[in-house]
Parts: structure tokens; sequence; C-alpha cells
């Protein structure tokens, strides 16, 4: 979860995993600027210039207790060792800074996620005629006895494959730094970047009790867009939420169809022993 917080330890973990996912999705973060922050920076004093400041007041024949250049540099040396000192106070300063600087620019870096999703999928999209609904990686192994356009056709395939799967691997970090949660668990995981029909959820074993598709292959994009199911990001609660409602109204479309049905076959059996033709 995308939360600022009072623990730098905890801010540092949250912002490491976002770069991680961000820049393995080839996203452009601008950069952070440290040194925009208004925290105070104080360095400790060593040993060595306390020792020399300490020698320095004795040779002038002054009390080095008294002196301010001994208490200066005794003051930055408490500063700083202190727990919960200066060090401490900038480092959560820092954290806190960056967290509110990737929430400021996630919006800008949602739609290019989205827009760069889009461009790998219509990329698959165009290469299904081309190479059929083939399994990819076991196609690159056999790539030198097919005809060349079948070849760039598998490798357009799978390098897009790939952009997309790290596309949808780093939205969840995207869209919680933009205020944006989804209740992705359970059934619906895949809703986060495809929508299915009710039927086709069935049919293609979208529910998370299955890890494998029709295909004998984990669930993926190329294997959605073959089957013919919608795929594109849902970037708005509201999108996941339309997406949700499609498969409950569908389930609960087939739940009356499926009544309707039985209360047919059961006012049949009736009329069957009334006119005694059973």
């Amino acid at each position: 979860m995308f939360q600022i917080t009072e623990d730098a330890s905890k801010n540092l973990v949250t912002i490491n995993l976002f770069e991680r996912a961000t820049k393995k999705a080839g996203l452009n973060l601008p950069e952070f600027d440290p040194s925009t922050v208004p925290a105070p920076n104080v360095t400790a004093a060593t040993p060595e210039e306390i020792t020399a400041a300490v020698h320095k007041a004795v040779a002038a024949g002054k009390d080095p207790l008294a002196d301010k250049s001994v208490q200066q540099l005794m003051m930055r040396k408490l500063l700083v060792d202190q727990v919960g000192g200066f060090h401490y106070r900038n480092q959560l300063a820092i954290t806190k800074a960056k967290m509110e600087h990737i929430k400021a620019h996630a919006p800008d870096l949602l739609q290019q996620l989205d827009e760069e999703f889009t461009e790998a999928v219509d990329t698959m999209r165009e290469q299904i005629p081309v190479i059929g609904h083939r399994d990819l990686k076991h196609a690159l192994t056999e790539i030198d006895r097919v005809r060349d356009h079948v070849a760039e056709g598998i490798t357009a395939a799978f390098r897009a494959l790939s952009k997309a799967t790290t596309i949808v691997e780093a939205l969840p970090y995207i869209l919680e730094a933009s205020g944006v949660r989804l209740a992705s668990g359970g059934h619906y995981g895949l809703l986060t970047y495809c929508k299915p029909t009710h039927q086709q959820f069935i049919d293609h074993r979208l529910s998370s009790h299955s890890t494998q598709n029709n295909h004998g292959r984990t669930h993926n994009i190329w294997d959605l867009l073959n089957d013919g199911i919608t795929v594109e990001l849902a970037t708005t609660a509201e999108e996941f939420k339309t997406r949700m409602q499609l498969l409950e109204r569908g389930r609960n479309e087939a739940g009356r169809d499926l009544r309707a049905e039985a209360d047919q076959h059961a006012t049949a059996k009736r009329q069957a022993r009334i006119f005694g033709l059973s």
C-alpha cells in the first residue's frame, strides 16, 4: 500500500518497490532532487577536530569548556550522534518528500502505462493472423524453421507480450500512488487487464481457482487475445467496478435461466403424471 508514514524505513521500502516496478516497465519517473527538501544538514564534528580546538584554547590560556569553538564542535557532535537526531529527521523528511514527488507524477505515469499497454496489445493483435495461435515461448525455439515474416511476427508478439506483462505487474503500484485502489483479489484478479463476459469467464477458466487456461498455460495476455476476450487496462475504480458488475449480472442471468429450465422440466413432469404419460 502506498502510504506516507512517519517511519523513514517504511517509506524507503515503498519507494524502492515503486521504483523497481516502474523501471522494469520502462516508465520515466522524473528525477527527484533531495536538495529541495528544507531539512537541516549538520555534519558531526570528528574527535580530531574537537581535540585540536581544545589544544588551541589551552595554548591560548583559555578554559576549553568556555571556548566558543570547542562548544560549537561539541554541539555539532551531540546533535548528530543523539538518537532520533538530525540525520534521522533528514532521512524522514527526504523520504516523505520523495513519496509526494511520486504521487504528483503518478497520474502521468498511469497514462503512459496505459498508452504503452495499448501499443503492446495492438502489436500482438496484428500478429495473430500472421503466426496463428501458438505457444510463443515454444515458437521462439523453432524460429529458424519458419519463414522470415512468421519469424518476425513471433519475435514481435513475444516482445510485446513481455512488455505488456511487466506493465500489468507495475499497474498496482501506479494505481495506489494515484489514489486508485482496486479490489483485485479472489476471482477477479484478471479484471485489471481484461474485460470478459460471464460466459467467457466460465469457458476460459478465468477464475483464480484455475492456475492454467484451456491451452495448458498460465493465464496470459496473448492467449486472452486469441480467445477473443477484450484486453485493456482498468485504470479507474469505476472501470474495475463495471467489469465486476458485468460478471455478476451474467452470473445472475445464468442462474435465472437455469431456474427457468428447472421449472419447465418440473412442470412437464407434473403434466405427464396428470395425463398418465409417465
